[in-house]
């Protein structure tokens, strides 16, 4: 039986406005709430892990851990 290819699509694009710093990169244990959703997402066997990201994207990308992962910068994220 084939397994069907199912994609994890992590959204994350939006500034935290009512925060005042990106949402993405708060401390969680050892690392940030971003790097800790992607890692837990990757343990699921699944054909992709896709990550839109926008506000804030250089500060947030340069925290993250890529590999594996597709990252999609969304221009437009208040839209």
């Amino acid at each position: 039986m084939l397994k069907p290819k199912v994609a994890n699509l992590i959204l994350a694009a939006g500034n935290s406005s009512r925060l005042g710093q990106p949402k993405q990169l708060l401390k969680w244990k050892s690392s940030n709430l971003l790097q800790h959703c992607i890692d837990t997402v990757k343990e699921v066997q699944s054909y992709s892990v896709i990550l839109v990201l926008g506000a804030n994207y250089q500060e947030i990308i340069s925290e993250i851990n890529t590999n594996s992962i597709h990252v999609v910068n969304n221009k437009t994220w208040q839209n």
